[in-house]
């Protein structure tokens, strides 16, 4: 287990000896605390921050124009308001879910 959540472990066994937390939500935080873990691997992130400054910084030495890196942009998920679908639905199809149940 990772070294960083030893000490949230401690802080929840205080609050199991205090008997705040029952054993079943001990173990399953265990278990998610297992399962998000990994290695830190500080190659794996870029400062693109601090990569694009430097870029300025140059730029401006040599007086010429930056060359930016732009993040790639997630794309938007689809949400669905499902408060809505019922609201559109047609009133007869209502009806019929409501006999049906």
């Amino acid at each position: 287990m990772a070294s960083v959540w030893k000490g949230a472990i401690s802080f929840v066994l205080v609050r199991v000896n205090m008997g705040k937390l029952r054993p079943q939500e001990l173990t399953m935080a265990k278990q998610l605390m297992e399962t998000l873990a990994a290695e830190w691997k500080p190659e794996k992130y870029e400062d693109e921050y601090r990569a694009n400054l430097m870029r300025i910084i140059q730029a401006k030495l040599k007086r010429t124009e930056p060359r930016l890196v732009e993040r790639a942009r997630e794309k938007d998920a689809h949400v669905v308001d499902l408060m809505e679908r019922p609201r559109r639905a047609p009133k007869g199809a209502r009806r019929r879910s409501k006999r049906a149940a």
